[in-house]
């Protein structure tokens, strides 16, 4: 995001470890949201396409790269990270986020009971394989684990190095694969009902990844009166 964008908001001070520091006021973007710039924007749309970073649709646009700040202010964006993610940045944004493996259980008591559950962080073993845990899900009988040293198995018994918590793996998936929800297309539930469709972390970022394909863009002929009117209200 532009620095220009960041420029156009007030300083507020702030106390910290009994200092006072100057820092952006960034919730003034939330009040300007809702006295309705909507009355005084004209908008259009405009599909990305791969490789359209916030300075290139800019350019594109505008023939000014450091107004790619005006999608940030149209658009139910908060930062870089939320926008449009194309095939090999999406890919790669999954590979991080989504990293290890989803070891599923039989039962939901295999993950936690009254006395004893497994933790987060702990380090978990089978006799092939090692790793920590970074997600413990009982609603679904499963954790997830990263760092993984060798290979884990279905149908081997898995110990917590600390809670000493264990159980026979029934599953072994990989955590993007593995299910986040389950809709007949309009609702959701977490608990597997006959017709409905499984849906993955995978199928989930990929739904909100092309949702943010299409943005609402200011109308070029209207883009210098719009931010001078913008830096008038945070003036």
């Amino acid at each position: 995001m532009s620095t220009k964008f960041f420029k156009n908001f007030p300083e507020i001070s702030y106390p910290i470890d009994d200092q006072i520091i100057k820092i952006k006021d960034f919730f003034k973007k939330a009040r300007i949201d809702n006295s309705s710039l909507d009355q005084i924007i004209e908008y259009t749309f405009y599909e990305l396409e791969d490789g359209d970073r916030p300075d290139v649709v800019a350019s594109k646009l505008y023939g000014n790269s450091e107004l790619n700040w005006t999608f940030f202010l149209v658009n139910d964006i908060s930062n870089y990270y939320d926008w449009y993610k194309w095939p090999s940045v999406f890919e790669n944004y999954i590979d991080e986020k989504y990293s290890g493996v989803t070891l599923v259980a039989n039962n939901t008591s295999d993950i936690i009971t009254p006395t004893k559950k497994f933790l987060m962080g702990e380090s978990v073993r089978t006799h092939s394989g090692v790793g920590s845990i970074k997600c413990v899900e009982p609603t679904f009988k499963r954790i997830t684990v990263d760092n993984v040293t060798g290979i884990f198995k279905s149908s081997q018994t898995l110990v917590g190095g600390i809670s000493g918590k264990e159980f026979s793996i029934y599953e072994v998936q990989s955590h993007r694969d593995a299910t986040i929800y389950y809709t007949d297309g309009v609702k959701r539930s977490t608990s597997f009902t006959n017709g409905w469709t499984k849906v993955s972390y995978y199928d989930m970022e990929t739904e909100i990844n092309e949702s943010r394909r299409l943005i609402k863009v200011i109308k070029p002929y209207r883009i210098k009166s719009i931010v001078s009117q913008f830096e008038k209200v945070l003036k």
